[in-house]
């Protein structure tokens, strides 16, 4: 008989391609467990960098304060180290002017000349 086959072939061809299937769907299987722990691991390391973000400050309120310093230099007004490196130097101004007067009313230095007036040139 041309069409007919030994039921033991069969049967044993029908449990080695099972065996094999079993086998590709464990590897498969071991390939897709190895990928979503290593996502779950990637998840959590980006939550944490988040959330320790969130708490110094470098968060949203972080990108936001930059982009308000961008703004505000951009329509020219200065920034905060301006602002701090001014305060210093009015304050050394103020320092040397009291030490002036003090030495003024002191009698130790000579008082301030008066400034001269320019002569003008008549306009024509």
């Amino acid at each position: 008989m041309q069409g007919s086959h030994d039921p033991t072939q069969l049967w044993q061809a029908s449990l080695e391609a099972l065996k094999q299937a079993q086998q590709h769907s464990a590897s498969t299987l071991e390939q897709l467990t190895q990928q979503t722990v290593a996502w779950q691991q990637q998840a959590q390391q980006q939550w944490q960098e988040l959330t320790q973000s969130a708490h110094t400050g470098a968060g949203l309120e972080g990108v936001f304060a930059q982009r308000v310093a961008q703004a505000m230099q951009a329509i020219g007004m200065p920034s905060v180290a301006q602002v701090q490196a001014l305060q210093a130097q009015v304050h050394a101004l103020q320092q040397r002017v009291a030490a002036l007067e003090a030495a003024v009313a002191s009698g130790q230095a000579p008082a301030p000349r008066a400034s001269r007036a320019r002569a003008r040139k008549p306009i024509a």
